[in-house]
């Protein structure tokens, strides 16, 4: 019965999509094939993997009898679907996804995923199924894993080669016609009968069938399966191995399938397949196929992965371009410097190679990119001029080798491995294989024979050690020696704090946030008086860890970490988090002990979360400026010397007892106490530490809005009213007053009242901003003019290029740096012409700042700011908390500090200059919707 009602709901599924709905609704991307998979599994919550398999295949009538022999009739319900109960569009569209075909130079039943690459949708599913039944159904002939997904393929085409049915044996690649919304895949050559496409979903058909086959707990859905794999979005590609990634198909199958199995594998297939067909025995189909699969190895296992020119968005070659002799004898490797950010994906790293070849033909007048081949850190290479076309990479040599550029800035950090692995391993062996390089051709860094620092200090280092480098006599630059660890092993990084909380989870596994947090504070001697009233004596333990068991420096450091304090314009006691802003360790983690003792020490007079995190610093900071025993309220932020190794943090104005750090880390000690005091059990503390502050992939899936560092300001506003933040500050006053045996103050509400005015106007109400030491901002060059505030306008933009949003400050950064750059050496402006810049990391970034005239609208820069979205915002949209940061923060920030007008109105750029498309239509068109948007003016229409 639930079979019957299964396909009922199916039937009903598919009955709604006929009549509200039609084949336009999808486009062959995988995310359509999930959308399907999602509502099945929403309409059925019950809806096991192979129910959803099993269900599709029949659906899209996609049967035979060689796969009913090795699978079974397909299905496990008591009928199939009528396709009188589908609708002709949905039918159609079903059908052809799971039945592959090449019609012409057009390939069907293909899908473009995430990673870039195109997939055949039926051996991948039937793969998924093969593995699912691999236990049920063992066949003596074959592993029905190989014999469905892929192996017949194999042969069949390996057969029809030797025959000369078809001309080639093997592929090729396609293009889709819109990456966005693709619907017409056109093969790049003349087809065989498996293509690439067909060859990757069979892959990964296996890869995936192969590891159902073993798993012992129940599998996951369908649709989660699928999003792991194809890499959607952080919460999905968390639950991926390396080995479940689409990304990394090629050498995961060459690590799971040997080249005798899959022969032997191929073979049998043929043969079972010639069997039920009725087929004449072939001589020598071994032969056949050993040679076969020679090939397939060295093209799909050998070979790494590329992307072409055609998904990237490559602009044609400009003339005729030089064809190379080959094969060649050198390898010259480079980085690109800008981007400085390495890619992660397949939009990004399509994004920046357009923007590289943008600036190599625009601004430096060439016939293309520069490169042969670049390297993504997303697990492939991406085309440039390829094997065939002389370069513009190494000048004198471009007709002698190939050049490779990693994208990045690799002066002191190197590619990922799989990185590194791509070109020094797949790209050489592949090129020599295919006799592009001659076996004994040497690789060189680009300084080597060019005056140049590329390709960056740390990555010559290491293709130094590379077998094929060899050393010259370089005109370049000699690498700097990579700096050894100092005296210090520690920099005043917030990896560092999480690396002292691993070891010491290591060597206790059992050892709980509240004793981690104890044990450091202990260590740190961090302890007073009003603590102790607040938290207790500061540990659980049954002994505090002796100072004479931890080494000097250790101690030092934890010291220096834990204990506060500002000396001149040296602030100490804080770190530098990898969203770009600086935190200080104490009142984090007084906060996260006190929210875990929030429940067992309750207060009459004081909520201890506040008392012990942040309400004393602000009571005792406001206090002091009313007696001008500090002539600041609050703040100021400031900078480190070096972002990668931080080890001194420079105030940038007078300083006050709170500086911005310090409320950073009681505002994070704040939000994560609040959160530990009403869970259950809490995770250890350098799981909490890695989601908080956004550490990897793997750390940030745990984490909701809620539990981001960027996103502090917003939280906390949201968490704590005024109200309820001054009783608790003028309580936690009164206490210290108490405990210190000081004598009473007249007026202390007024005196809250007032210095939570500024602390509210501050840091809730104005956006954070990463200044620009902080990014690496290059200086002025003249004499800026200053601004006449207020102002009366704010003027909207889109950088363009970068054309991906950034959504991490070292990418953000390394955008804000590459855009002055251009504007001062190609623009030839002072400095970067935006007022301040938006990021999709949660900050805006400080351009020329709120003082500064910038060179963003001409003839208006006097008039108003500047902000600019980076991104290319043209069809798509900021996010809703970018959006916001500007609209809501940003202007309200703005007026209430008197740098515009309160009737101040927001304008386009398009609106105010002529000929320009910016800030993009998608983005005009959403800031025609806000509340002081001017009129229309005489700038390009929004489309």
């Amino acid at each position: 019965m639930a079979k019957v009602l299964l396909i009922s709901v199916l039937l009903v599924f598919m009955s709604w999509c006929g009549t509200h709905g039609n084949e336009g609704a999808f486009s062959f991307h995988m995310d359509d094939v999930i959308r399907i998979v999602e509502d099945l599994e929403r309409l059925n919550p019950e809806l096991e993997i192979l129910d959803a398999v099993e269900l599709l295949r029949s659906a899209g009538h996609y049967d035979s009898a060689y796969l009913r022999l090795l699978l079974g009739d397909g299905m496990r319900g008591d009928h199939k679907p009528a396709p009188s109960e589908l609708s002709q569009d949905q039918t159609h569209f079903i059908s052809s996804l799971l039945n592959h075909k090449v019609s012409g130079a057009r390939e069907e039943g293909v899908v473009l995923t995430p990673d870039g690459t195109s997939v055949a949708v039926a051996p991948l599913l039937i793969g998924i199924e093969a593995g699912l039944k691999r236990k049920r159904i063992a066949l003596e002939k074959v592993d029905v894993l190989y014999a469905a997904s892929l192996a017949k393929h194999l042969a069949l085409s390996f057969v029809g080669h030797h025959r000369r049915q078809n001309s080639e044996r093997l592929g090729p690649d396609g293009c889709w016609d819109d990456v966005k919304t693709p619907r017409v895949f056109t093969l790049m050559g003349d087809p065989s009968p498996v293509t690439d496409a067909l060859i990757n979903g069979e892959l990964d058909g296996v890869i995936l069938g192969d590891q159902l086959s073993k798993e012992g707990k129940k599998p996951p859905v369908l649709s989660t399966l699928l999003k792991r794999y194809y890499q959607y979005g952080a919460e999905e590609a968390a639950g991926s191995s390396p080995g479940l990634q689409s990304r990394f198909r090629r050498r995961n199958f060459a690590a799971l399938v040997s080249m005798p199995v899959l022969q032997k594998q191929t073979v049998k297939s043929f043969i079972l397949y010639r069997e039920l067909s009725s087929l004449l025995p072939l001589k020598d189909i071994e032969g056949i196929v050993r040679e076969g699969l020679q090939d397939f190895q060295k093209r799909y296992l050998d070979c790494p992965p590329v992307i072409p020119r055609c998904m990237w968005g490559a602009q044609q070659y400009r003339g005729t371009p030089t064809n190379l002799t080959l094969p060649l004898s050198f390898l010259f490797i480079h980085h690109t410097y800008q981007p400085a950010q390495p890619c992660q994906s397949f939009s990004q790293c399509a994004a920046d190679m357009r923007s590289m070849q943008r600036f190599h033909q625009e601004d430096r007048g060439w016939d293309d990119i520069g490169y042969s081949f670049v390297a993504g850190s997303d697990g492939y290479l991406y085309e440039g001029r390829g094997w065939q076309w002389q370069g513009a990479h190494t000048r004198g040599h471009n007709s002698k080798g190939y050049g490779v550029s990693f994208i990045g800035d690799f002066t002191s950090v190197l590619p990922d491995a799989s990185a590194l692995a791509l070109v020094r391993d797949s790209f050489t062996k592949c090129a020599v294989e295919g006799a592009r390089l001659v076996p004994s051709f040497t690789v060189h860094g680009h300084r080597q024979v060019v005056n140049t620092s590329s390709p960056g200090d740390a990555l010559y280092s290491e293709i130094t050690t590379w077998k094929q480098f060899k050393d010259v006599q370089a005109p370049g630059r000699k690498p700097f020696e990579l700096e050894k660890q100092n005296k210090s092993a520690f920099s005043f990084h917030m990896d560092d704090v999480i690396r002292i909380v691993e070891d010491l989870e290591r060597l206790n596994p059992e050892l709980e946030i509240l004793d981690a947090v104890e044990l450091l504070r202990s260590a740190g001697h961090y302890d007073s008086a009003y603590l102790r009233h607040l938290l207790g004596d500061g540990t659980r333990s049954d002994r505090k860890p002796a100072p004479s068991e931890l080494s000097q420096d250790q101690t030092h450091f934890i010291s220096s970490l834990l204990n506060h304090k500002v000396s001149g314009a040296r602030e100490g006691g804080v770190v530098l988090t990898p969203d770009g802003t600086s935190v200080a360790v104490a009142p984090l983690l007084v906060g996260i002990e006190a929210g875990l003792k929030r429940k067992m020490l309750a207060l009459e007079s004081v909520d201890v979360l506040y008392a012990a995190s942040l309400a004393k610093h602000l009571a005792l900071s406001f206090v002091g400026h009313h007696r001008r025993q500090n002539s600041e309220r609050l703040g100021p932020d400031g900078c480190w010397d070096d972002v990668k190794t931080p080890r001194v943090f420079t105030l940038m104005g007078d300083p006050s007892p709170v500086t911005d750090a310090l409320i950073n880390g009681a505002l994070d000690g704040v939000i994560l106490g609040d959160q530990l005091s009403k869970e259950g059990k809490p995770p250890v503390l350098s799981a909490l530490l890695k989601r908080y502050y956004q550490y990897r992939v793997e750390a940030a899936v745990g984490s909701s809005p809620g539990l981001q560092s960027r996103f502090r300001r917003r939280n906390f506003a949201a968490l704590v009213s005024m109200p309820v933040l001054q009783e608790q500050t003028v309580k936690s006053l009164i206490l210290y007053q108490e405990l210190s045996s000081l004598p009473p103050l007249k007026d202390i509400g007024g005196i809250v009242r007032e210095g939570l005015q500024d602390f509210q106007q501050r840091f809730l109400d104005c956006p954070p901003v990463i200044p620009r030491c902080m990014w690496g901002a290059q200086p002025y060059r003249g004499t800026p003019t200053n601004l006449t505030l207020p102002l009366s306008f704010l003027y909207i933009h889109h950088t363009h290029q970068p054309a991906q949003p950034c959504t991490s400050f070292s990418q953000c950064a390394a955008d804000m740096r590459s855009m002055q750059s251009f504007h001062q050496e190609d623009r030839g402006w002072h400095d970067i012409g935006y007022s301040f810049v938006a990021g999709s990391d949660g900050y805006l970034y400080e351009g020329r700042g709120w003082e500064w005239q910038g060179a963003h609208t001409k003839r208006h820069n006097s008039k108003g700011y500047g902000v600019s979205f980076i991104g290319d915002f043209t069809s798509v949209l900021p996010d809703a908390s970018t959006l916001a940061l500007v609209r809501d923060s940003f202007t309200k920030c703005a007026v209430q500090g008197a740098r515009l007008v309160p009737d101040f109105t927001v304008h386009g750029h398009r609106q105010v200059v002529r000929g320009v498309s910016c800030p993009g239509d998608a983005l005009h068109s959403e800031i025609r919707t806000w509340k002081h948007q001017g009129s229309p003016g005489t700038g390009k229409k929004a489309l």
